[in-house]
């Protein structure tokens, strides 16, 4: 008798972790990572007509809501490129890795628009990263 209630109380367990393990997969993961695109699109669009874009925090101020800023901002951090990740960002001679990432030329407007272009790029492959499944 006491070991049927001991396997019905196991099953029961496996079954509410399972469960949410579906949950959090298959539903909150990816709203949340909805709720992601959703804004780096909104920030793409503030920024993809802009001549000369200094720092993408900025931008995110300047377009995003408070609570919008939460949703991304974490993720934001985490894709700062480096020789592991976002590679293509980090092997850029205008990547410099401090505050702005990508360092603003004031009198070089070849290196000014490569800095800008390189922004726009890190903000649509965030996109891309949060559409994927």
């Amino acid at each position: 008798m006491e070991t049927n209630y001991n396997i019905e109380t196991l099953f029961i367990c496996l079954f509410i972790i399972t469960v949410f393990t579906l949950w959090y997969k298959y539903v909150y993961l990816v709203k949340q990572r909805t709720k992601m695109k959703y804004v780096y699109e909104k920030l793409y669009r503030h920024i993809k007509q802009k001549k000369v874009i200094t720092s993408l925090c900025i931008e995110m101020r300047n377009v995003l809501t408070t609570e919008e800023i939460k949703i991304v901002y974490k993720h934001f951090k985490s894709q700062k490129p480096s020789k592991k990740i976002n590679k293509e960002f980090f092997n850029n001679k205008c990547f410099v890795g401090g505050v702005f990432w990508w360092k603003h030329y004031t009198l070089n407007e070849k290196l000014i628009d490569e800095s800008t272009k390189q922004r726009k790029l890190f903000i649509f492959k965030m996109i891309k990263i949060t559409t994927e499944n």
